[in-house]
């Protein structure tokens, strides 16, 4: 981990037919500020979820325990429950 911050909003789309995902991400164009190669990765998928992230700090670097599902995304009320 090198980075935290609150989630201060979630915006998730499920179940899109590609051109509403693709008019999904258009509609938040200048807060992604994606690239073209980008665009072209994310436009027709059926799921999206846009998160915005306040209060980003970034924090000493740690290991923890990491368990089955933990991909991208770890959510802790206390982040000592998870360090090793």
């Amino acid at each position: 981990m090198t980075h935290r911050g609150v989630l201060n909003k979630v915006v998730e789309k499920y179940k899109m037919s590609p051109e509403e995902s693709t008019v999904f991400i258009k509609s938040f164009d200048k807060e992604l500020n994606l690239s073209e190669k980008q665009k072209s990765r994310w436009y027709g998928k059926k799921c999206i979820g846009i998160y915005e992230i306040d209060h980003l700090e970034k924090i000493e670097s740690f290991y923890y325990n990491r368990e089955k599902n933990m991909d991208d995304w770890v959510i802790t009320d206390n982040i000592n429950d998870i360090k090793k």
